[in-house]
């Protein structure tokens, strides 16, 4: 089984988003915390340290552990940094396909895929927009023509 990662650019739109959420933390501190207060310190000193965790270690390894493989009879996603998890779903109890793309799809070429069956699902995020639609389109054509044969 050939197993793919998520490409780069996701781990690059994460680091984004972390530095936007710990900016916000840190201006909500500054304008709502008087600075002259002790607390005011352990709270960016707390919002920076949480922000080196997150941004350099956590997201890194969330990006590296997370792959997907899409095999003729199973679709297998895995990853977690702290509970690391496979989720396994049989190619032929797929009931339909769905690609999300959000309104900066365009801009950063990612989408989430987005495979149901009865009882289940599979969501592979931040997936390439082409990749994304090039497995949609695989796994609905398997469909239809699993349809047509029934």
């Amino acid at each position: 089984m050939n197993f793919h990662s998520l490409p780069k650019r996701s781990l690059v739109i994460w680091e984004v988003l972390a530095v936007v959420l710990f900016g916000a933390g840190i201006f909500a501190a500054w304008v709502l915390i008087p600075q002259s207060l002790l607390i005011w310190y352990a709270v960016i000193w707390l919002l920076g340290a949480l922000f080196i965790l997150v941004a350099f270690l956590y997201l890194p390894l969330l990006y590296l552990s997370f792959s997907y493989c899409l095999s003729d009879t199973d679709i297998i996603v895995k990853g977690g940094v702290v509970f690391y998890k496979m989720r396994f779903l049989k190619r032929d109890k797929v009931s339909f396909v769905s690609v999300y793309n959000t309104p900066l799809t365009p801009f950063l070429k990612v989408s989430m895929l987005l495979i149901t069956a009865p009882g289940a699902h599979l969501v592979i995020p931040f997936l390439a927009q082409d990749e994304a639609d090039r497995i949609a389109d695989a796994l609905n054509r398997r469909l239809s023509s699993h349809d047509a044969d029934h």
